[in-house]
Order: structure tokens, then C-alpha cells, then sequence
């Protein structure tokens, strides 16, 4: 008898979580609609269709005279982290010309931007430095007022150096400030 209890017990206890599960779940949407949100936070779910990231994506170019600093920016719904987990992110290449020499390109190689938005127009994340073989932060900000530019700043990584290890290299090829027009 004690047994009979118990069992219908666990499923009222079963159906009711199932239904409150149901209540706070999230609302149906209309077809078609398209739901805008910010990349999710570390093993989440890839981003939606439609992302304040979005306007980032795409190639990016500064010149000035016959030098010329170019950035293609596209999404990674499944970078993977160090940990196995994967996060959402924009990754890019670059290409840098001075003086119409190819000083270095990362085009088709090697991801050298990782970075995440802050806020809706602001892009942070990592640099890598090809030719001085070094890592900076980089920041990305379109302009409000002209969503076709963009800044693109860089900060050398500070951080200690302790016994024997070498010093690392101050700046970066690439000049650290630059404003970007989107290419068609």
C-alpha cells in the first residue's frame, strides 16, 4: 500500500513541475518574426539570425596614399574554447599594405582578431600581432552618426615580465589608430 502511495505521489509531484515548467516557459512567437538579442554567454546557444553584431561583419579598409590596412570581420557561432566549451564570437583576418608592400596578411591563414560586442556599438576583444609576434587589445566602435566607419584601436596587453623571459615588444605594426569604411 505504501508503495502505491508513494509511486502516485512522484507523479503529482511529476505532473505538477511539468506544468509550471509550462507556464514560465518562454512565449510563443508569431511566424516569421525575427528576434534580435546580444551573443550569448559562454556554452550558449549559437546566436539568432539577426544580432546587434551583424553590423559588424564584413570588410573593413583604411588607406592612406598607397598604405592600406584591411579587416574582414565574420561570425563563429562555435569558437572552442581552451576549456571544450564553445562561445560565440567574431573572428577576423587582416591584410597590411605600406607602400604597396604586403607587410603581413593573415587573409586565408589564421584568425588575428577575437572579440566579443560590449554594447551595441562597441566590439573588444583580442589582436594578434603577426610581425612582432605579440598580442594587443583591440576595440571596434561604428559611429553612430555613419554606420559605414568604424574605429579600430589597439592597446598593447600589459602584464609583468619575471626572471629570464624576454621583453616583450612595445607596439605594433600596424598604426594603433585608424578610422574604417566598410566595403561594398
Amino acid at each position: 500500500m505504501l508503495q502505491r502511495f508513494f509511486f502516485f505521489y512522484l507523479l503529482c509531484l511529476l505532473i505538477v513541475v511539468q506544468g509550471h515548467a509550462q507556464q514560465v516557459g518562454k512565449p510563443s512567437q508569431p511566424a516569421g518574426t525575427v528576434i534580435t538579442k546580444p551573443l550569448p554567454e559562454e556554452g550558449g546557444e549559437p546566436p539568432a539570425p539577426a544580432l546587434p553584431a551583424e553590423k559588424f561583419l564584413g570588410i573593413w579598409e583604411w588607406r592612406s596614399g598607397t598604405t592600406v590596412f584591411r579587416l574582414q570581420l565574420s561570425r563563429d557561432p562555435y569558437f572552442l574554447l581552451p576549456n571544450g566549451k564553445t562561445l560565440p564570437t567574431i573572428v577576423g583576418q587582416h591584410s597590411y599594405t605600406r607602400n604597396g608592400i604586403l607587410v603581413e596578411t593573415s587573409l586565408n591563414k589564421e584568425m588575428t582578431v577575437l572579440a566579443k560586442p560590449t554594447t551595441g556599438n562597441i566590439l573588444s576583444g583580442t589582436y594578434k600581432e603577426l610581425t612582432k609576434k605579440t598580442w594587443g587589445w583591440v576595440t571596434l566602435t561604428i559611429l553612430p552618426t555613419a554606420p559605414n566607419k568604424m574605429t579600430f584601436a589597439l592597446k598593447q596587453k600589459e602584464g609583468a615580465v619575471t626572471g629570464t623571459a624576454p621583453i616583450p615588444t612595445v607596439g605594433f605594426t600596424v598604426p594603433s589608430t585608424m578610422t574604417l569604411t566598410r566595403v561594398p
